[in-house]
C-alpha cells in the first residue's frame, strides 16, 4: 500500500518523511523525491533562475523521474511505502502554475497535457495510492522554513508563487471528492517548536498507517 506525501515548497516533507522513518517498522519503505537526478542536471537551479525557458523541461523531467520512483519494486509487498509528492501535484499545481504564469506556451501544456493523461491512464498501477498526507501551512510559514534552509536552487522563490500553489494544492487536496482519500495534518509551527507537537506528529503517523493497513 501507498501513501504520498504533499505539500508546498517548504512546508517540511523531508522533516516529515525524517520521522516517519523514526517510526521504527520495518514494513515502511520511504522513498524521497529524485533531488539526486535534478542536482546532477543542475535543473532546479537552471528552472528558478531562468523558469520561461527551463519549465517544459523541469516539468517533463519531474515526470519521468518521479514515474521511475514509483514503478521501483517494493521492499516488502505486504508493506506500506511513503513516495514524497506525486505526478498529481506536478500537473495540478506545479506545472499548470507555469502555464498560467506564461513559462510554458500552449503547445508545451498540451503536450505536457497529452503525455500525462496517456502515462496516468495507461498506468494506474504504479501510479495508484491508498491515502495522500497533506501537510498544510501558510506560504507565509513555508517562506520563513525557505529563508531558514537557504538553498541555492531555491533563491528565486517568490511568496507570490507559493501563495499560488497554496491555492492550487488547496482547490485539489481539500475538495470534497478529495475528503476520503486525504489526511491533512496541520503543521504551522515549526518541528522543533516543542517536544508535545512532535509526540503528535508521531502519534498521527502511527494512527494513519494503523488505519491503512486495517482498510487495506
Amino acid at each position: 500500500m501507498d501513501i504520498i506525501v504533499e505539500g508546498n515548497i517548504g512546508v517540511g516533507k523531508t522533516t516529515y518523511l525524517r520521522m516517519m522513518q523514526e517510526y521504527t517498522d520495518e514494513d515502511i519503505d520511504v522513498n524521497v523525491e529524485p533531488l539526486a537526478i535534478w542536482n546532477k542536471l543542475n535543473l532546479l537551479e537552471s528552472f528558478y533562475a531562468d523558469p520561461k525557458r527551463w519549465a517544459y523541461t523541469f516539468q517533463s523531467i519531474a515526470f519521468a523521474t518521479r514515474f521511475s520512483v514509483a514503478a521501483q519494486p517494493r521492499k516488502n509487498i505486504n508493506g506500506v511505502r511513503i513516495l514524497e509528492r506525486s505526478v498529481f501535484a506536478d500537473n495540478k499545481c506545479f506545472a499548470s502554475s507555469q502555464y498560467e504564469m506564461g513559462n510554458m506556451n500552449d503547445l508545451e501544456w498540451h503536450g505536457y497535457s497529452i503525455w500525462y493523461n496517456i502515462m496516468t491512464e495507461k498506468f494506474p498501477d504504479v501510479l495508484g495510492y491508498n491515502k495522500i498526507i497533506y501537510l498544510r501551512a501558510t506560504p507565509e510559514a513555508c517562506m520563513r522554513r525557505i529563508n531558514a534552509r537557504n538553498r541555492n536552487a531555491e533563491g528565486g522563490i517568490e511568496l507570490s508563487y507559493l501563495r499560488m500553489l497554496h491555492n492550487k494544492y488547496e482547490k485539489w487536496l481539500m475538495s470534497p471528492e478529495m475528503a476520503d482519500r486525504v489526511h491533512i495534518i496541520d503543521v504551522e509551527k515549526d518541528w522543533d517548536s516543542e517536544d508535545s507537537y512532535r509526540e503528535s506528529i508521531y502519534a498521527d503517523i502511527r494512527k494513519v498507517i494503523a488505519d491503512i493497513r486495517g482498510t487495506g
